[in-house]
């Protein structure tokens, strides 16, 4: 803006009045030459003149005083060269800038109003507190002077002390003129118009020098002001657009111009174009906007879904605590959320929740930033928030949502009695929440299952029977209820119910799976109840169903097959079952001893001896600590025995009794070496094997045929007198009636089935105390000891559980085991704890202790750091198939650990990836888990973020490993350089985890962050 006219404009008007005086002295000065020699008395004088004209004013003004001390008293006061000389000194001390040259000319003034200088003194006092900025001062004087720059100057001072009406007047005047002020003029009236909200007139006044090399740059800004501020947008935008589009060759100030146009579009929700003219601001900018403008920027920006662009211009704005910076917040949280950012969304929706500058904003931020803690799987979280949120906006239109969403927070934390609990008080269920009902009572009954509480389970699946908005729940509910009902062996119960989902004709996709499974389970309660021709439909159906499936989709297949031949057998169809089992023993990759020894029994059957020994040594040979072994043995004892091969039955039943002491059948074994004794008449060996079963084994099922084989020996051997001494001894340790003793026992039992295990453990120990020498001692001191196990009694657990192994006298000798393994194992005692566990997996009788045992081993090999060892059962359990739940995902993630161990990463993220693609349960969390450590640790920050991220918290509900994933989270966000983020995270696990552990690891980690 030009506010003061150049130096020289001022300089050429006091020069012209000069040049006149100069010319009045000259015509003096001729008329002395022609006195005869005569000395002037006013040498100063035109000494002065000549200083004048050399522009010497100190010089000058020193001459003229001198001129007129000297003539003092000799010149009139109107003498012409006087008053020039004071004229000369005032403008003198102008030029000068003295003090006094205000007082001088004032008295020049007063002196001689009339005189031509009087009025140039005038412009020439004004002109002198206008320079100085002196406006008030000025104005009185440029009010008296005349002509259009005093005019100019004088509307120019009244301007800039703020009397805009005066200044108005003048200047209207002067831009009417055709002088060098009028563009100047017509610029400063139409500032005064806009000042004044005359933005009409602003826009004629602007629009008169839009051209001008003066104003013609800033011209275009004030009329696209004026527009805009009468809302005028169509003629703003015809108006700019054409100076816009010739960018810098327009010559005009494009800056405001642009933001204007930007902010317009903007205003017409023409984002496209506004985004448009904000970018072209910041580049006239240097790449800046101001505050308000670059809020609109990001926001054009994020309406046409560039989300990346628009985190980019919220971002600066986002950390002010200001209602811009509450905006900002929650649409970069938003924009993050639509790049799948969910961690950095809610980072952002967590400012906006916090600031309170606008409500509306705060209430859509923290219904988001739960929607967020939702998506991250923060299932605990997530339920707070949504309590919170209802709470404090219980008017929300979102209030419906909020309390469905609540819902899902509540499932994906496990929370699941919470969730029915809450859903059974509310009245009218939405349909997403009766879906959140049976899934909740789903998952119980999974939970339920999975801890083998069958009668629990089954409610569960009842309750979310309740309602069938979910077909796929509802068919999976009905399934797992049939299998826990199975596992109860009730299955008179099961069959009906298996029969049902077979013949299901329901809509699900799942229903062709739970078809086919159904089959293998009713093929099972068929079996068990010994309808074997029913059972060997349903196993043949279930088997050519799945034999072209993937292996994950037919876990049971070999199974099937073997009980499909096992059927085949009871049926004496030999051959069938022969060249099934034969099949499973070659290309099966689990249970191939089971099938090498029914193979065996198989060809006994058809008397194919040789071939039934050939089978079964190879059982021996090739797996020797298969669960079959001993029953393999007591086989080939009955082959010899068969044969009348006594020696050879003696050498079988010898070496089953001697390798396999705690074998289940052993009591068999003695049973069918004492025959082969008897037949070969040695009879005091029968003897004292028929009286061992009497002794330890009087439970068995071989202790009345014992009692048989026992008489006829002692009378064969002329020892009759004995029998009644045995007899006796047979009575005492098992009684028939209802004796005290049973009901001792029963009492006993009563209270351990009813949890009170401390009494109970004063009941057995009294029982055991009293009748050592029961049948049912063997089976209370298995009780005693789990009943030390339930109050926590280590010691004595152990104690008794081994006393239960070592005498090796009830069917809970594979639980015992299991249990003594566990302790030793929590106690760190891994040699000992690897003994029990091939106990168990010794006399495991079915594919559930045959797996713990295996699983067992497995991780107390990986604790005592055999890691070998440890991979030969995890395989073994991965090859068996998921015959029990969740095994093989277990087994997979310690081939993963185990390849760890060895220092091979790449061969750990390829065991644990595979164990992620079996299933999403914790295994799979924990496997995830993993894979982002190894990444992290090999400094593969992104790949590891990523993993975190997009697989661990989008794929998995195991808080643990979540908690887990986010502490390693936020270590990988430094690693990023994204300590902001770091924070953030660690801030949202103190507020919101549950494991104490996990909380203290964030307070220690946000705490080494410190200033970062």
């Amino acid at each position: 803006m030009i506010l003061n006219q150049p130096l020289s404009m001022r300089t050429r008007r006091l020069s012209l009045l000069g040049s006149c005086l100069l010319s009045m002295y000259s015509g003096q000065a001729l008329l002395a030459q022609n006195t005869l020699n005569y000395i002037s008395p006013d040498t100063y004088y035109r000494s002065g003149i000549e200083f004048i004209e050399k522009k010497n004013y100190a010089s000058a003004r020193q001459e003229f005083q001198r001129f007129l001390d000297t003539n003092k008293g000799l010149l009139a006061s109107n003498d012409l060269n006087a008053v020039n000389a004071e004229y000369y000194i005032a403008m003198s001390a102008l030029y000068l800038n003295q003090p006094e040259a205000e007082i001088l000319s004032e008295r020049f003034v007063k002196n001689h109003g009339d005189h031509p200088a009087a009025k140039q003194l005038y412009a020439d006092l004004g002109n002198y507190y206008y320079n100085n900025g002196d406006y008030a001062r000025a104005i009185p004087y440029l009010e008296k002077a005349s002509g259009m720059e005093a005019t100019f100057k004088l509307g120019m001072a009244q301007y800039y002390t703020q009397n805009y009406p005066a200044a108005l007047t003048s200047l209207d005047v002067v831009k009417q003129s055709s002088t060098e002020f009028a563009t100047a003029a017509s610029y400063y009236a139409g500032v005064i118009r806009f000042k004044n909200e005359d933005y009409a007139g602003a826009v004629l006044d602007f629009r008169r020098i839009e051209n001008s090399k003066e104003f013609g740059n800033e011209a275009p800004g004030w009329i696209a002001h004026s527009y805009y501020r009468q809302r005028q947008y169509d003629s703003l935008i015809s108006y700019a657009e054409p100076i816009l589009r010739k960018g810098n060759k327009s010559g005009k100030k494009l800056d405001d111009l642009s933001l204007l146009t930007a902010d317009v579009y903007f205003q017409k929700g023409n984002y496209a174009k506004a985004s448009e003219y904000y970018k072209m601001h910041t580049n006239f900018r240097g790449g800046k906007l101001p505050a308000p403008a670059a809020y609109r920027y990001g926001y054009s920006l994020y309406r046409q879904n560039d989300f990346n662009g628009a985190i980019n211009t919220f971002k600066p704005l986002a950390a002010n605590r200001d209602t811009l910076g509450q905006y900002s917040s929650y649409y970069m949280g938003i924009s993050y959320l639509n790049t799948d950012n969910l961690q950095y969304s809610l980072a952002a929706l967590d400012q906006a929740r916090r600031l309170n500058f606008n409500k509306s904003v705060q209430e859509d931020a923290a219904f988001n930033h739960a929607k967020v803690q939702l998506d991250l799987g923060n299932g605990n979280e997530s339920v707070k928030e949504f309590d919170q949120f209802i709470q404090t906006y219980p008017n929300s239109a979102y209030l419906n949502e909020s309390k469905e969403l609540r819902g899902e927070g509540l499932l994906l934390s496990n929370n699941y009695a919470l969730i029915l609990d809450y859903l059974d008080k509310e009245r009218n269920l939405s349909p997403k929440q009766r879906n959140q009902y049976q899934q909740a009572a789903y998952n119980i009954g999974i939970n339920a299952y999975n801890a083998e509480q069958f009668d629990r389970a089954i409610v569960a699946f009842d309750k979310s029977l309740k309602y069938n908005d979910n077909r796929d729940l509802a068919v999976a509910a009905r399934f797992w209820k049939a299998e826990a009902t199975s596992a109860q062996q009730k299955y008179a119960e099961v069959i009906p119910q298996y029969t049902q989902l077979i013949a299901s004709s329901e809509q699900s996709r799942i229903v062709p799976d739970y078809k086919i499974r159904s089959r293998y389970g009713l093929g099972y309660a068929y079996y068990n109840t010994r309808e074997y021709d029913k059972a060997s439909t349903q196993f043949k159906a279930y088997t050519d169903a799945v034999r072209g499936l993937p292996s994950a989709d037919r876990s049971n297949y070999e199974d099937a097959m073997i009980r499909l031949a096992d059927t085949y057998l009871v049926a004496k169809r030999y051959d069938e079952a022969t060249k099934i089992y034969d099949q499973v023993a070659v290309t099966g990759k689990s249970d191939k001893d089971n099938a090498l020894y029914n193979k065996g029994i198989s060809l006994l059957y058809t008397d194919k001896y040789a071939e039934a020994r050939t089978t079964l040594n190879q059982l021996l040979n090739q797996y020797p600590n298969s669960p079959y072994v001993d029953d393999a043995i007591f086989q080939l004892g009955m082959v010899e025995l068969n044969q009348q091969n006594y020696q050879g039955a003696v050498a079988q039943f010898t070496k089953l009794i001697k390798q396999q002491p705690q074998s289940p059948i052993l009591h068999a074994a003695y049973l069918q070496r004492a025959i082969a004794y008897s037949n070969m008449k040695r009879y005091d060996e029968a003897i004292a094997d028929y009286q061992v079963i009497l002794s330890k084994y009087a439970a068995s099922k071989s202790a009345e045929s014992a009692l048989i084989g026992v008489q006829d020996a002692l009378n064969s051997a002329g020892r009759p007198e004995e029998f009644s001494t045995i007899i006796k001894g047979y009575e005492q340790s098992n009684p028939n009636g209802e004796s005290l003793e049973k009901v001792k026992y029963e009492a006993a039992k009563n209270l351990y089935f009813g949890e009170k295990y401390a009494q109970a453990i004063e009941a057995f120990q009294s029982y055991i105390q009293q009748y050592p020498k029961s049948a049912s001692t063997p089976e209370g001191v298995y009780y005693l000891a789990d009943s030390y196990f339930r109050t926590e009694d280590r010691t004595n657990a152990l104690r008794y559980y081994y006393q239960v192994i070592r005498e090796n006298k009830t069917q809970f000798v594979n639980r015992a085991a299991q249990r003594a393994a566990e302790l030793e194992y929590q106690n760190e005692n891994y040699r000992a704890a690897a003994n029990n566990y091939q106990t168990l997996l010794r006399t495991s009788s079915n594919k559930k202790d045959q797996v713990a045992g295996q699983l067992g081993l497995m991780e107390t090999y990986f604790k005592g750091n055999k890691l070998d060892s440890s991979l030969v059962y995890a395989k073994e359990v991965i090859n068996g198939g998921n015959a029990v739940l969740g095994a093989q995902n277990r087994a997979q993630l310690f081939a993963g650990k185990i390849a760890l161990a060895k220092g091979d990463s790449k061969k750990a993220i390829e065991e644990f990836e595979k164990t992620a693609k079996l299933a999403k349960d914790s295994y799979g969390a924990e496997a995830i888990y993993n894979v982002a450590q190894i990444l992290y640790k090999e400094k593969k920050c992104k790949e590891s973020r990523d993993k975190i991220i997009n697989e661990l918290k989008e794929q998995y509900t195991d808080q643990l490993w979540i908690d887990r994933g986010f502490l390693l989270l936020s270590d990988v966000y430094v690693c990023l350089n994204e300590a902001f983020q770091a924070k953030a995270l660690l801030n949202t696990i103190i507020e919101g985890a549950e494991n104490k552990e996990v909380v203290e690891e964030a307070r220690k980690k946000l705490a080494a962050l410190g200033n970062k």
